[in-house]
Formats: structure tokens, sequence, C-alpha cells
């Protein structure tokens, strides 16, 4: 589909490193349910 849109990147490098802007739970059943939550209950 990429290619089909010209959506398509291939960049010469992997990032060093992928950072979330916050906090994110480290268990999966937290996971599902982190964006169900308020923003003020997600900290």
């Amino acid at each position: 589909m990429d290619l089909l849109f010209g959506t398509c990147l291939h960049p010469d490098h992997e990032p060093d490193m992928l950072v979330l802007a916050e906090p994110f739970p480290s268990n999966y059943p937290d996971q599902l349910g982190y964006r169900l939550l308020p923003r003020k209950k997600r900290k």
C-alpha cells in the first residue's frame, strides 16, 4: 500500500533509539487499557 500511495520511506540508517513522550505501562493488560483511562489517571 505504501508504494501505491507514495508514502514508502527507506531511510539510509536506523534511528539510534526510539523514545515515547510519556511513560507507558510495561505489562500487556495495562497497555490494552492505557488509552481508555483519562489522562490524569495515566501517570
